[in-house]
């Protein structure tokens, strides 16, 4: 061999133990990045599990009112959604939740009463869980129940 076969075999071992070294550090950030967006995951997962589940036992409560809305295979479509979001959940899968959210927004669109049930007499407005409003209430807002009375303002 001459010398500069020896060089080109000294270069190469040398290129080769970095190129390893490179995979092996990459690996690792790989590995933190895999565990940093479990984490992330189980935090969002945390956060959206008491709406989805508040969510689910309205829909239970509210079955009967729900059920007399005028689309009724519209909203067994958003009921199943709920259902599903619900077993998103326990599975992990935010994919599905959100899937099941868009799905009930594009449903729950069509159908007037399925956000602001009305409005009272007192000007306040009664909404259910699919409004945006649900859990940022303001003032003049008041969650829907099937089982409450309410003094709706008459129709003009």
């Amino acid at each position: 061999m001459n010398d500069y076969d020896l060089l080109v075999n000294y270069l190469q071992e040398q290129h080769n133990e970095v190129f390893h070294q490179w995979a092996n550090v990459k690996e690792q950030l790989d590995i933190l990045e895999q565990d940093k967006q479990l984490v992330r995951q189980t935090e969002e997962l945390e956060r959206k599990k008491p709406k989805i589940l508040d969510l689910a036992n309205w829909c239970d409560v509210n079955r009967i009112w729900l059920e007399s809305l005028s689309d009724s295979d519209n909203i067994k479509a958003i009921q199943l959604s709920v259902e599903l979001m619900v077993e998103a959940l326990y599975d992990e899968d935010l994919s599905l939740i959100g899937a099941c959210k868009t799905a009930i927004r594009t449903i729950g669109s069509n159908i007037p009463e399925f956000h602001v049930v009305g409005y009272l007499k007192d000007g306040k407005r009664v909404i259910t869980p699919f409004n945006h409003c649900y859990y940022h209430n303001h003032g003049d807002d008041v969650k829907f129940d099937s089982n409450t009375e309410y003094d709706w303002r008459e129709e003009e």
